[in-house]
């Protein structure tokens, strides 16, 4: 069992796209098979909507109406929320 681990392991590393689109399409048949088209179309359209709403977060993207999300300067991981608004500046003071 921990060879074929090892040999899995070492494929998703030499070819990531195959291997993790293999892996998509697997798990979309299944999911064909077992519940149907129209919740598996479902499925992976909210899949899709929260692989764009973490890409926008990942690329500190700004999303109307939700806070922005910084890391902190001090050099840990903590993040911390900021809310902008018209009338602040980019450093989060106010320019009235």
């Amino acid at each position: 069992m921990n060879q074929i681990y090892r040999q899995l392991k070492q494929f998703f590393e030499r070819y990531p796209g195959r291997a993790y689109g293999a892996s998509a399409g697997f798990v979309t048949g299944v999911l064909l098979l077992t519940i149907g088209f129209k919740r598996t179309l479902f499925i992976l359209l909210i899949t899709l909507l929260g692989f764009l709403i973490g890409f926008l977060i990942d690329s500190n993207m700004r999303i109307p109406g939700f806070p922005l999300r910084k890391k902190s300067n001090n050099g840990d991981d903590d993040l911390r929320v900021y809310y902008e608004d018209e009338n602040t500046d980019e450093s989060g003071e106010n320019i009235e």
